[in-house]
């Protein structure tokens, strides 16, 4: 039976949950004929709808408490009537390419709700910067399902957290109490980009040692030139404690008011447009990564190549300077 892309993008438009699950499945696929479909879909809907989500993007080191954060939050959420969408990634083995995709049995109180969409996604053998390739893509279908808030759980902090800040209209970084040595673990990159810093577990014993912690990053952060997309006093550096709720809230009206001082500015979608742009600078290449992969003769050099570096007869930059010669002057 073939795929009705009109019946799916129905199924959407009247909120009905297996039908945005099977358009999820069809954008994750790898197939040529999927992706046309999938994007044959996306224009559908688009023709439909202008709804824009707020959406927030998730990252923090594992067991610092993302998912009892999201639950909590994401209870906090429907609660107020909002429809919510979470997309937990998890990362995928890069030897079987398996995943767990546990993060959804954390989220026991959210997943009661009908108003609340859980997903998860797994990485895949493409893994950068925590999410998967085409978790954008994702992440703009649960926008254009409706979703008032889409929240992006990435698998932790890595070395590149630049590609959840792309599809993110904030980014939130969660932290634990621990002073200096968690400053010092911290990428000053994924600083930069980040417009929220919440120091979960600030509770009992350790509220001594949150309150240092967000002394300490409110200086760290202090150092950073004041961005001209954000209000002053951002990045916000807030306590947290995901058990008890507390600080959920501040933090929930904190994250309102830096959307709207945007929309108020005239930066919330040029910030958009900017993003789309990377994103599709970053397709690009790994488009023509793909299509010189599918080239029988690179991909008989390259083969060739790997047996000379394994030999030591050539060094890996040299290896690659020759694939880039014969690319100039066979395909170029």
């Amino acid at each position: 039976m073939g795929i009705n892309i009109d019946q799916i993008a129905y199924g959407i438009g009247n909120r009905d949950r297996r039908a945005l699950a099977k358009a999820i499945t069809l954008v994750e696929s790898s197939k040529t004929n999927h992706q046309q479909l999938a994007l044959q879909l996306f224009q559908s809907l688009k023709s439909r709808t202008k709804h824009q989500a707020i959406r927030l993007g998730i990252t923090g080191t594992p067991g610092v408490g993302k998912s009892t954060f999201i639950d909590k939050l994401g209870v906090n959420l429907v609660n107020k009537g909002f429809n919510i969408a979470v997309l937990a990634v998890d990362p995928s083995s890069q030897i079987t390419g398996g995943s767990i995709l546990g993060d959804k049995t954390r989220m026991t109180e959210l997943s009661r709700y009908e108003s609340a969409f859980i997903r998860p996604l797994a990485t895949g053998q493409f893994n950068s910067g925590g999410v998967s390739r085409r978790t954008p893509e994702v992440v703009h279908l649960c926008e254009l399902a409706g979703f008032d808030v889409v929240i992006v759980e990435t698998t932790g902090v890595g070395q590149t957290d630049y590609q959840v800040s792309l599809m993110s209209d904030v980014f939130v970084l969660l932290i634990s109490p621990g002073g200096g040595d968690e400053l010092q673990g911290i990428k000053r990159g994924i600083l930069e980009m980040v417009n929220m810093v919440l120091i979960n577990k600030s509770d009992g014993d350790l509220m001594p040692l949150a309150r240092k912690t967000k002394s300490e990053y409110q200086a760290a952060l202090h150092l950073f030139r004041q961005r001209t997309v954000d209000p002053k006093g951002y990045p916000k550096v807030n306590l947290l404690s995901a058990i008890s709720g507390e600080g959920i809230e501040n933090s929930w009206q904190d994250i309102i008011t830096l959307c709207n001082w945007r929309k108020a500015h005239g930066v919330w979608n040029s910030i958009r447009h900017d993003q789309d742009v990377e994103r599709f600078q970053f397709e690009i290449k790994e488009e023509v990564l793909s299509l010189l992969a599918a080239n029988p003769s690179v991909e008989d050099l390259v083969s060739e190549l790997k047996k000379e570096v394994i030999q030591g007869k050539e060094f890996p930059v040299q290896a690659a300077l020759k694939v880039r010669n014969y690319l100039e002057q066979n395909l170029i």
